[in-house]
């Protein structure tokens, strides 16, 4: 899903940095300024949810947007601190929609 979400969002003409694991992540955080994460919220081994949170210790006010195949995550995405949670399979308008929103 990484693969198709970075085409499509290189299509629509966002820049993106796309990584396969949190330590990834944070090394590319600390690397360049990111406006937005997507980021799947049930990573396997890894929290998504612990993963926002870590984000928003040193980076508070940037926009997470998690996927989730579990609807009954929306209470603990919120708490994460997660601005808009997206149920796969995804329905790219809707995302690309609530991207531009988030970044507006």
């Amino acid at each position: 899903m990484r693969e198709a979400l970075e085409r499509v969002l290189r299509l629509e003409g966002y820049e993106v940095a796309a990584v396969a694991n949190s330590a990834d992540a944070f090394a590319q955080l600390h690397r360049q300024p990111i406006d937005l994460v997507l980021l799947d919220i049930n990573l396997g081994d890894e929290n998504g949810l612990a993963i926002c949170q870590r984000i928003h210790e040193t980076q508070p006010d940037l926009a997470v947007v998690g996927i989730t195949a579990r609807p009954d995550q929306t209470n603990s995405a919120a708490t994460a601190g997660v601005r808009a949670l997206m149920e796969k399979p995804l329905d790219m308008p809707v995302l690309l929609g609530t991207l531009r929103n988030l970044l507006a």
